[in-house]
């Protein structure tokens, strides 16, 4: 999703300093007396340890994570995020775990994307359950509810937006029916053609199982930004219903071979530049 995975402009980079006592730290050491209790924080690693080109995309959510998340104790599976290993993926997780806790906070942000945006985290949190067998029927309805929130907003293209991310989550949540007369009811064509856009328009197909759509989405979405789609891919749940599909497999290579032919590229643009 999104995003913002779902959901998702990848923001989660920035929340690495949350995770900053992730990396290779023991746990708390508590010392403890009759008089007073001595706690001795982490101590952070270097920032470069979390920067994304030093940690891998992917690493497997521990069950201890999963079983927290599935009771709603998000301090909890946050607390436990914290003493593993960090990831892309984790990041983005946590990001999606610390904006609910902080409730509804951004400084600069309207209250549409403020909404939407805790929409959007609740939809992430849920869509990674799900892909595990795991209804998780608060977070579903959470999400739905800033998404109502979201509408509230006099932008045609942002109400545009909030509409599709209802309709995916919906769609996700098995209220298909409701889901195909909302998104059918809707003028896509009011939406932005930009990355986001293209982003939750693919997460609708997904979730839908219109495969053809998604892939097709997801190209146009390649076109804008090509490194922060397969990285999106990569992190999110949003495509697991299709991800096995033949069409989607071979739209990942082609993007994987994209990618390698801009890397060569750019190594020889240097070798040229460092010649001269």
């Amino acid at each position: 999703m999104k995003r913002t995975l779902l959901l998702i402009p990848l923001l989660f980079v920035f929340c690495a300093s949350a995770m900053a006592a992730t990396q290779g730290q023991t746990k708390d050491i508590r010392i403890t007396s009759k008089k007073r209790v001595k706690i001795l924080k982490y101590v952070s690693p270097p920032k470069q340890l979390l920067e994304l080109e030093n940690i891998p995309l992917t690493s497997p959510v521990s069950d201890e994570v999963l079983a927290f998340l599935s009771k709603g104790k998000l301090k909890d599976a946050s607390r436990t995020l914290k003493s593993e290993p960090a990831s892309a993926k984790s990041l983005h997780l946590s990001r999606e775990i610390q904006r609910i806790l902080a409730g509804k906070k951004g400084k600069g942000l309207s209250t549409h994307t403020v909404n939407q945006n805790m929409g959007v985290a609740y939809h992430n949190l849920f869509l990674l359950l799900k892909r595990g067998g795991v209804f998780q029927k608060s977070f579903f309805k959470k999400g739905l509810r800033y998404y109502k929130k979201a509408l509230k907003t006099d932008s045609i293209s942002e109400k545009t937006e909030t509409v599709v991310l209802t309709a995916s989550l919906l769609a996700a949540g098995g209220e298909t029916k409701k889901a195909e007369k909302l998104f059918s009811e809707t003028d896509i064509g009011l939406l932005d053609k930009d990355f986001k856009s293209y982003e939750y328009l693919a997460s609708y197909y997904a979730a839908a199982n219109d495969t053809f759509r998604a892939v097709e989405t997801l190209k146009e979405a390649f076109k804008l930004r090509p490194e922060q789609t397969m990285i999106w891919i990569a992190i999110s749940d949003d495509f697991y219903q299709i991800d096995q599909s033949e069409e989607f497999k071979a739209m990942q290579k082609e993007f994987a071979s994209a990618g390698e032919q801009k890397k060569a590229k750019s190594k020889k643009k240097k070798k040229v530049l460092r010649k001269k």
